[in-house]
């Protein structure tokens, strides 16, 4: 367990309803960290980080983490089965599992990520405090999303949530080239979403095509891992034709260890305009009477 479970003076005295959601925050269970021993590739982020500035220097593993992680794509394509949800987070509980996260193999959820970050952070600054936050998700098994809070010296109390949203998370956003939303002091508001400012300029959303290239050479560009890539397609093409009154939904399969995206796009009376899929980086339009519109 990530978090203490020892007695309820582990509980930290206060219960929040940010953003409507249920929250309860826990001391982090050192014993549980004492279980993981983290990859040489991991621990080498630590390498040339400056002590001399704390909060510089967490600031700096917490990005380092975000470029070299990506969100695990069993876990991702299980978000809508309760059961094989609540077993891919499970694994990503396991110190066993957690104990072989490195640079070639970097794929983790929330689970691991505030596991890893409180490691690094921990063994540079010791005598910092870590704190657990669990969000009930309000799904019926049960399955709570982690992030972290860190409290030291020259630190202040900070938030560390690089997965709050798919289509707006650190390690989309660190990929993009662009500064971490998700490391906060505590209680500061969540900046405007710049994420897709490029797109939410969109002077064409009519021109399906053209916009659907730009898509993939930012997909391509950028080297979008899939989970990220697939959010990144559905904020871009949500941010561009948005702007009309057009929406877009979306549906998340595998194949052949793939995940394959459909975006379907619907007008202001709710009528069918378009679909879209992703694989592997390639973005297309499927027509009205093409063969293989939607999942075969």
């Amino acid at each position: 367990m990530l978090r203490s479970n020892n007695n309820y003076n582990e509980v930290l005295p206060h219960r929040e309803e940010g953003s409507g959601l249920l929250q309860d925050a826990y001391k982090i269970d050192t014993k549980f960290l004492g279980q993981v021993v983290l990859d040489s590739s991991i621990e080498g982020l630590l390498s040339d980080i400056d002590r001399s500035d704390s909060l510089a220097a967490i600031s700096e593993i917490y990005n380092r983490l975000c470029s070299t992680l990506c969100y695990d794509q069993t876990t991702f394509l299980s978000l809508n089965d309760g059961a094989k949800l609540k077993h891919e987070v499970d694994k990503h509980r396991d110190p066993r599992f957690i104990s072989q996260v490195s640079i070639d193999r970097n794929e983790v959820i929330c689970n691991d990520f505030s596991v890893i970050f409180a490691k690094l952070a921990l063994s540079m600054f010791p005598d910092i405090s870590l704190s657990i936050r669990e969000t009930h998700t309000g799904m019926s098994n049960g399955v709570m999303h982690t992030s972290s809070i860190v409290d030291g010296t020259g630190i202040g109390r900070l938030e560390a949530d690089p997965l709050a949203s798919f289509t707006r998370s650190d390690f989309l956003r660190a990929r993009l080239g662009l500064l971490p939303i998700g490391l906060r002091s505590a209680n500061a508001s969540i900046p405007p979403d710049d994420t897709y400012h490029k797109y939410h300029n969109w002077n064409d959303p009519g021109n399906l095509d053209r916009l659907l290239e730009t898509i993939q050479e930012d997909i391509r560009s950028f080297e979008l891992p899939a989970v990220e890539a697939a959010s990144f397609a559905k904020g871009a093409l949500r941010a561009a034709i948005g702007r009309v009154g057009y929406n877009v939904g979306v549906s998340n399969y595998e194949r052949d260890n793939n995940i394959i995206s459909t975006y379907t796009l619907t007008d202001l009376s709710n009528e069918e305009i378009s679909k879209v899929s992703l694989s592997e980086g390639v973005l297309r339009a499927f027509t009205r009477d093409a063969s293989d519109w939607g999942r075969n």
